[in-house]
């Protein structure tokens, strides 16, 4: 369901707080890392910067972009594959998102 398991605001919080140990944990074993996640949420991506900045590593966020009705597309066609959302949830998603910050511009590499 769109508000239950791991769609939930607490299972969200949980999910980005592991992303961010493991993250932690690679770096400091000199391991490069690339987090694949939405980022939806500025305060998700404060984060992961907080964490480069802290362990002096270089930090860039990769910024995907289509319309809306592409995405809609995209999601509605998929088969068999990894991902269960539906465009509900990406209905959902689209106004859990926060525009990139003046402070992060220079830090996106868009596609």
């Amino acid at each position: 369901a769109i508000d239950a398991g791991i769609y939930t605001a607490e299972a969200t919080v949980r999910t980005y707080a592991r992303l961010l140990d493991l993250a932690r944990e690679l770096l400091g074993a000199g391991w490069p890392v690339i987090v694949d996640a939405a980022f939806l949420r500025r305060a998700e991506r404060d984060a992961f910067r907080a964490l480069a900045a802290e362990l002096g590593v270089g930090f860039e966020i990769l910024y995907c972009s289509a319309p809306a009705a592409e995405l809609r597309q995209r999601v509605s066609s998929r088969r068999g594959d990894a991902s269960e959302a539906t465009t509900e949830v990406l209905d959902k998603q689209f106004g859990w998102f926060e525009a990139a910050a003046d402070a992060e511009l220079p830090l996106l590499r868009s596609r």
